[in-house]
């Protein structure tokens, strides 16, 4: 079974004829397991991962958050 929107672009393409040889994300929230529902998790790459620690920090951390002003 194929969920998410990575897991059913790997199932389209595999339904054409395609080869899945890679695979690359840009940000991995490891809390979701979506790696264990790919084709192919060995051909995976991923630019940063997040944990639940990783989201407790940013949140506990929020306040000290600055974005700039509207002009």
């Amino acid at each position: 079974m194929f969920k998410g929107t990575l897991g059913a672009a790997q199932k389209l393409c595999a339904q054409i004829g395609c080869e899945v040889v890679e695979t690359l994300v840009i940000i991995e929230l490891v809390g979701l397991n979506g790696r264990t529902r790919l084709i192919d998790g060995n051909h995976f790459t991923t630019l940063f991962q997040f944990t639940d620690a990783d989201f407790e920090a940013m949140a506990a951390n929020a306040d000290q958050v600055h974005l700039p002003k509207d002009e």
